[in-house]
């Protein structure tokens, strides 16, 4: 489109750029495109193929946001279960070993530089979500069952390094969905610190 084409010359041409809510979901490879309206958590996860489970990619083309997809209002409108399974259709569809995914809460800002860093600012927090296997079960009506998703939480003044998907200042864990819950579990501390 006439706007993609512009975005991306201005992207190509180094000029920063950034968006909130639906101008956060384009920047990423993978846009969840909305085009039979919003998915919540609870739906996401008890069908990653659900009607509403609208993924479609390379809108954008921006450095270090290859095989990423964002999400925002995170933790506002309990995101956190449909970025999981956004991330289980991206890995099982483009099979992909590890799909990467960031969702921002409302007021924060994840401020990526040219060279990969990034600095978090804001009143709420960024998480970074990489999966770490394949889904157990990511099928057509079925709820969806994956474990070990790493999560890396970061609030104001952290950092996170998009190159490595490593961050500083921050807080590491893991989360699953467990078909028999249907629901995302708490996220859990990482032993190894990830």
């Amino acid at each position: 489109t006439p706007l993609q084409r512009a975005l991306q010359e201005r992207i190509q041409a180094g000029v920063p750029i950034g968006g909130t809510s639906a101008g956060l979901a384009i920047l990423g490879q993978y846009v969840f495109s909305a085009e039979h309206d919003s998915i919540t958590s609870e739906q996401a996860l008890a069908d990653p193929f659900h009607e509403r489970m609208t993924i479609t990619s390379d809108f954008l083309a921006i450095p270090f946001l290859d095989e990423v997809i964002t999400d925002s209002h995170f933790m506002a409108r309990g995101r956190m279960g449909r970025l999981v399974a956004f991330l289980a259709r991206i890995a099982t569809d483009a099979k992909i070993p590890k799909a990467r995914g960031v969702g921002v809460d409302e007021a924060t800002a994840v401020l990526l530089h040219a060279d990969g860093s990034a600095v978090i600012e804001g009143r709420g927090s960024a998480y970074f979500l990489e999966t770490t296997r394949e889904a157990d079960r990511c099928e057509s009506g079925q709820p969806l069952v994956i474990r070990d998703v790493a999560v890396y939480k970061v609030s104001k003044g952290g950092k996170f390094d998009f190159p490595s998907w490593t961050g500083t200042g921050g807080e590491a864990s893991f989360t699953s969905a467990k078909a028999a819950v249907r629901r995302i579990s708490e996220p859990r501390a990482s032993a190894s610190g990830h």
